[in-house]
């Protein structure tokens, strides 16, 4: 079945494959954001594990199609997961045998969402044998650290009924050890702050409690319940909303929180996966201004438009500066920016580089749609840049300006979105072969 997308590729080009969750008497839901491998997954203890075929296509083994769906509808009894072709002008005339009594679809394949033989339904991203991965502790509990309590009891939503928003958010936590009970029963404070997007630290005394809820939240707005009598409290927090700083923006650089990797803004892309882009011709890659270009709001767009003062004089943040810092990166690196070129610095007003951008090309995200580079950050240093230029004795960096700083957490913020043989911060000490350059140690993947 799946050869016919590859006959007459070079005509036909290769079309669009998209997941489909049908529920009895809706049109259902499509999911463009998937994961596709050619080969099998293993159980192994209390996970799945998937094992690649060498061969892909060639090989023996299945397609595996991995995406996330909302576990309330995948309940729904007579639901159906189907893999089809996006449907567009050119492929409905390309595959119209293809196409499923509703006309809307081109199904591949169509199966129940119960069978057994066919589906695994696991609420985290399953891994290749071979690729390091979390604990499966640590992805239940990203901001647990040692002399927590994590809380794993029900969350009650409290919702308004006649706008049908949620309100709020409570959590209860049940005092069990007997110390801690006497010390609530005497007047403890208790208080609380937020820790993660969706993760609130409780303290009774010296006593600590990791709590954690579904969605994102509002912290600075939690309210606390304390039955001292009883022996629990309730933390109480609104939901975050798309304009307050809380919530996922209360962490915007994935950060290490203890020995446990929370990389929850990072999508999983194995770079040396994604198709490099032909950069030979620069006229068939002029998209990727118009691509880049959304990255900015219409705000943004009128203050880094030079043609009107009114709008140069309106503030920029680090945040604006970094983001048309990537625009001109990638569109230099494309050959339809200004300056064509694969190496960067970064400097201050005063001419003082905190880093240095060493780009090896341009790759196709092709399950988000979009574009990512391989790029080694450099952060300039007396002992690393004599190794990698011998021309640079000594270049150091200024090192406290805003936009420095946030590009020196880039290193931590990237390497956790791709694999790199070179990667070894938190994995142990980095491998050093014959192969291995001298300048290796100070590189690290950012896409």
């Amino acid at each position: 079945m799946l050869q016919i997308l590859f006959d007459h590729k070079e005509k036909n080009c290769t079309p669009v494959l998209k997941a489909h969750l049908r529920l009895p008497g809706t049109s259902g839901l499509a999911y463009s954001s998937i994961y596709a491998i050619w080969g099998t997954y293993h159980q192994v203890a209390n996970k799945v594990l998937l094992t690649e075929d060498e061969k892909g296509f060639d090989g023996t083994s299945h397609l595996v199609i991995i995406f996330w769906a909302n576990s309330r509808l995948i309940g729904y009894p007579g639901s159906t997961f189907s893999l089809s072709i996006k449907s567009t002008p050119h492929s409905a005339t390309l595959f119209s045998s293809l196409r499923d009594v509703s006309g809307h679809d081109i199904d591949l394949f169509a199966i129940p969402t119960d069978d057994a033989n066919h589906v695994r339904i696991v609420h985290y991203r399953p891994h290749l044998k071979d690729e390091p991965t979390l604990a499966f502790e640590d992805l239940r509990d990203p901001f647990e650290k040692a002399g927590f309590k994590p809380v794993k009891d029900t969350v009650l939503i409290t919702a308004n009924v006649e706008d049908r928003t949620v309100v709020s958010l409570t959590v209860r936590i049940e005092i069990d050890d007997a110390a801690e009970r006497g010390v609530l029963l005497e007047g403890a404070e208790v208080k609380a702050a937020q820790v993660s997007p969706c993760g609130m630290k409780v303290e009774i005394a010296d006593y600590e409690h990791a709590v954690s809820f579904p969605y994102s939240i509002n912290g600075e707005g939690y309210k606390l319940r304390v039955a001292r009598k009883s022996h629990y409290v309730e933390v109480i927090v609104p939901f975050s909303q798309p304009l307050d700083n809380a919530g996922y923006y209360f962490d915007k650089t994935p950060i290490l929180r203890g020995a446990n990797i929370s990389p929850w803004n990072i999508p999983h892309v194995t770079s040396d996966r994604m198709p490099l882009l032909d950069l030979k011709d620069p006229k068939k890659v002029d998209w990727i201004k118009t691509l880049i270009s959304i990255q900015h709001s219409v705000r943004e767009r009128a203050v880094l438009n030079k043609n009107y003062p009114t709008e140069i004089a309106l503030p920029v943040s680090h945040w604006v500066n970094i983001r048309n810092t990537i625009r001109v990166v990638t569109t230099n690196v494309a050959g339809v920016g200004e300056m064509p070129n694969k190496v960067f610095t970064l400097s201050e007003k005063d001419g003082v580089v905190y880093a240095i951008l060493l780009v090896g090309g341009i790759r196709l995200d092709l399950a988000s749609f979009t574009v990512f580079m391989d790029v080694a950050v450099v952060p300039p240093s007396t002992e690393g840049m004599p190794l990698l230029f011998s021309s640079i004795r000594k270049l150091q960096s200024a090192g406290n300006t805003d936009p420095s700083l946030r590009w020196n957490k880039k290193p931590l913020h990237g390497r956790r979105c791709s694999r790199f043989v070179l990667e070894g911060a938190t994995l142990g000490p980095i491998p050093r072969t014959a192969n291995t350059p001298p300048r290796a140690k100070f590189l690290s993947l950012l896409a």
